[in-house]
């Protein structure tokens, strides 16, 4: 489906930002390979993923640069990094120590107070369910709690993650289909992904193929997105 500009809100020069773009589709922008970039995420994350196996479980934090074969250029820009590895349940330490993540491989069920991003965390759980590829009981342990002690916080909070996680489900499946119709293999995306790969495609299939939904064309080159300037 290719749409013009006018599908959209547009800046006040007439441009359609990165995040207007996807949110009219409800995709997830820190997945799909537009073409304007040099390396595609679904490469990005092939290479965290391998690089993460080789980390001693012990490690509690990583930073790409020490893993073989990850070049974080592509993946520049702060929301684009954090949301990539955030995708796979990695976040930040802190401001500090920008370069340094949370292992999702980690294996004591400590907690990690000295180690989380700067951001509050509720800011973080509900980044966490908004990917939907991960759930309450992968992300407790590394705040070194269970998971019914991560559920009751969430209550108190106010926080619903089921439906957070649930348009964040449907957001992946449409992300996936919409980079299977511009040509990027589906398989290799529920292969990466931390969740099995039966279930990845089950949800492309339910909240994608089977509703209304024709994943967009690619708008990279066009004079009116902005997509090529904000990374």
């Amino acid at each position: 489906m290719s749409v013009g500009p006018e599908q959209y809100a547009t800046t006040s020069n007439g441009d359609v930002q990165l995040s207007t773009w996807c949110g009219k589709h409800r995709v997830l922008p820190h997945l799909l390979p537009f073409k304007y970039r040099k390396t595609t995420p679904i490469e990005f994350l092939d290479a965290v993923v391998e690089g993460l196996d080789e980390l001693p479980q012990t490690a509690a934090t990583f930073t790409p640069a020490q893993m073989d074969d990850i070049d974080v250029r592509p993946a520049a820009g702060a929301n684009i990094m954090t949301d990539m590895l955030g995708t796979l349940g990695a976040w930040k330490v802190d401001r500090s120590s920008s370069a340094r993540w949370v292992n999702p491989n980690y294996v004591h069920l400590r907690k990690l107070d000295n180690m989380i991003e700067s951001g509050d965390r509720r800011e973080i759980v509900e980044r966490c369910a908004s990917y939907g590829t991960l759930t309450v009981a992968d992300v407790a342990p590394r705040f070194g709690i269970s998971e019914m002690g991560l559920r009751r916080w969430l209550t108190r909070k106010g926080i619903t993650w089921s439906e957070l996680r649930q348009e964040g489900i449907t957001r992946l499946a449409r992300t996936i289909h919409t980079a299977s119709a511009w040509g990027h293999s589906e398989l290799r995306y529920a292969r990466v992904l931390p969740r099995p790969e039966g279930t990845i495609r089950s949800w492309v299939q339910k909240y994608a193929r089977d509703v209304d939904f024709e994943p967009p064309a690619d708008p990279s080159g066009k004079q009116w997105f902005m997509g090529g300037q904000v990374r």
